[in-house]
This record gives structure tokens, C-alpha cells and sequence, in this order.
């Protein structure tokens, strides 16, 4: 129960304040920041995850102040401001570094590409990926792994290059199985449309937009599109070249499909 969840964390929230109890006040404030920020209520997460943030400075816990600095850059990246996203991030980053903490960095890495991603900076997110991906095989991180070869594969089809965008997709749906875990299809079928306009295989990719909608829909997510200006823009191709009552007909099919259907549509050949 999401609601009675809530109102226990502020009946939580309150008794720490008047107690004065810093730490376990910092540890609710990031949790329920967490849960707002994946409810998309970005304007209260920013807002308990700024006080967290400051309590857990004032406290000196560098792995916390990694994991609410980091979680700010995703809540800036999600409200459509990847500028401001960068130096937080990047502070996540090298405090993650730092601290030695791996996994903590491939994540990093892998958001701060999304955000140079978001600016059209394609030169800097694939380098940013690269090491994201390079590192998170090492570790058989195969949710980094995931994150890391869509985002390359959306750079890859800023660059036009259809067919190595289709490659690094095709690595994904077996690691999106793997992992269990559909949040980030949606950047994969967006990349499937990607490929699919790229070939002027106009309905498959309005099928893909479809099923992209669907799940995006289906989870609640307030995650946006992988590289937000080109999809936009391809949606619009796509409707022109086939027509409304075309584009309604291939984007309804796509919007039945199940997330099994949609991770075995592959980026074809």
C-alpha cells in the first residue's frame, strides 16, 4: 500500500526531526526521496534529497553523499534538464571513484552518458558508455552492460550508423532478459524504431513506438526518451510517410505486443 507507506515514512520523518536523530532522519529522507522519484513527484524528491544530501555532508558519509548526489543528476536528466545534470553527476562520479566503489561508477558513468546523450553531445557520451560498458563486463553488471549498449546504440544512430546501431541492440535483449528488470526496454524499442525508420521499414517502426508507449505506460515510468529531440523528430517521419490511418494501424499493433514479443523483435538485418 503505497499511501499507508507514505504516511508512515512522514509519521517517520517527524519523530526523527524532533528527536534530533541526524542519521536515521538523513536514511528516510533518501528512501522516500527514492520512492518519489521513481513515483515521478521530481519536485519533492529534489526537495528531501537536498536535505538528505545536506545531512549526510554534514555527517561525512562519502558513500551516501555519492548515492543522493547521483540521485539528484537522474531526478535533472528525468525533468528534461541534462545541463544541470552534468556537474552532478560528475561529482557522483569522482566520489564514486574515490571511494573505490566499481559499481557505483559504471552507474554513474552509464547516467552521466544519458545526460551528454540528452545534450546531443554524442562524441562525449560514447566515450563516457564505452568505459560504463567496458567496466560493467568486467564486473558481469549485465543491468550496466544493458544501460551502457542501448545508450551506445541511440549514439550510433545519431551518427547514422544503422548497422552498428543495430549490433549493440541486438546485445541488449538477452541482458534485459537476464536481468528481469523492463525499465530501460523502452530505450531498446525506441532503438528498434530507430533502426527500423533508418530502413524505411515505416510500419516496424511505428510498431516499435507502439510497444515503446505501451510498456512505458504499462510501468509508470516517468523515464524519457533515450535521445528526446531525434525521437520527436522520428515520430513526426514516421506519421508523414505512413499516413494517420497507416501510423494508427502499425503503432495499435505495436501497443498489444508483450514485453516477451517486444525483446524478441530484434533490430533485424
Amino acid at each position: 500500500d503505497v499511501a499507508r507507506g507514505g504516511a508512515l515514512a512522514e509519521e517517520a520523518m517527524a519523530a526523527l526531526r524532533a528527536v534530533g536523530d541526524t542519521r536515521a532522519l538523513a536514511e528516510v529522507l533518501f528512501i522516500v526521496a527514492a520512492y518519489a522519484m521513481h513515483a515521478g513527484a521530481f519536485a519533492r524528491m529534489e526537495a528531501l534529497g537536498g536535505e538528505a544530501l545536506a545531512l549526510f555532508r554534514a555527517l561525512g558519509d562519502g558513500g551516501r553523499i555519492a548515492e543522493t548526489v547521483w540521485m539528484l543528476g537522474v531526478a535533472a536528466v528525468f525533468r528534461g534538464l541534462p545541463g544541470d545534470a552534468v556537474p552532478l553527476l560528475a561529482e557522483s562520479l569522482a566520489l564514486y571513484r574515490e571511494r573505490g566503489d566499481e559499481r557505483g561508477t559504471i552507474q554513474a558513468l552509464g547516467t552521466l552518458g544519458m545526460a551528454e546523450l540528452h545534450l546531443g553531445r554524442h562524441r562525449r557520451a560514447a566515450g563516457v558508455l564505452e568505459e560504463a560498458a567496458e567496466a560493467a563486463r568486467r564486473h558481469d553488471d549485465r543491468w550496466g552492460q544493458a544501460m551502457s549498449l542501448v545508450q551506445l546504440g541511440h549514439v550510433a544512430l545519431a551518427a547514422g550508423e544503422t548497422d552498428r546501431a543495430a549490433t549493440l541492440l541486438a546485445e541488449c535483449a538477452p541482458l534485459f532478459r537476464a536481468v528481469g528488470n523492463p525499465l530501460y526496454v523502452p530505450w531498446y524499442l525506441e532503438g528498434l524504431a530507430g533502426v527500423a525508420a533508418a530502413r524505411g521499414e515505416w510500419g516496424r517502426a511505428a510498431r516499435c513506438c507502439g510497444a515503446r508507449e505501451a510498456l512505458r505506460a504499462k510501468l509508470g515510468s516517468p523515464l524519457p526518451a533515450a535521445d528526446p529531440e531525434r525521437y520527436t523528430r522520428m515520430l513526426a517521419t514516421i506519421r508523414a510517410t505512413l499516413g494517420e490511418e497507416g501510423f494508427a494501424a502499425a503503432h495499435a499493433a505495436g501497443t498489444g505486443m508483450t514485453l516477451e514479443a517486444a525483446l524478441a523483435e530484434g533490430p533485424g538485418s
